[in-house]
């Protein structure tokens, strides 16, 4: 990459920082116009509501559980990029394999997960890491496909 610099007398430079201002005041009203359109209200995780309580609820992006009820079937988490934060809801079975299960196929690499605030309890494994197709992965390959920072928070 080669950066030039050259001399510009300051009445141009200041004509073009004001034609740059004036092009970002447009890109952000044009911005701002297009989320409207779109009716884009929503920042942030996605809530978990109790109405899903008592089935196994796939998570592939970051969400939140409603704290007010309790969850019975456990979580599978199948994406990279997630955070999951049950704000203190309580995770309860006598009957089920897995409370929060982080998974993928062995030839896909996971990623920065988090799993925090959630009380488990209950599950044959409270919290478990699994790669589905792991033993079956040519010697030496095991590793090509790694995961890797996924942190239990607080659980």
């Amino acid at each position: 990459m080669r950066l030039l610099i050259d001399y510009v007398p300051v009445n141009q430079m200041m004509f073009a920082w004001k034609q740059f201002v004036i092009l970002m005041s447009t890109l952000t009203v044009a911005c701002i116009a297009v989320a409207t359109e779109l009716d884009v209200t929503e920042y942030g995780p996605t809530l978990i509501g109790c109405d899903r309580a008592n089935t196994q609820v796939t998570i592939d992006a970051s969400a939140q559980l409603d704290p007010s009820c309790t969850w019975t079937r456990g979580f599978k988490i199948t994406a990279s990029d997630v955070l999951f934060d049950c704000q203190g809801a309580h995770i309860v079975s006598g009957n089920h394999r897995y409370g929060i299960h982080i998974t993928a196929p062995a030839d896909k690499a996971l990623s920065n997960i988090t799993v925090r605030n959630c009380h488990v309890e209950g599950f044959l494994n409270n919290i478990r890491v699994t790669r589905a197709g792991f033993r079956k992965l040519t010697e030496g390959r095991e590793y090509d496909h790694a995961y890797t920072n996924i942190v239990i928070e607080n659980s």
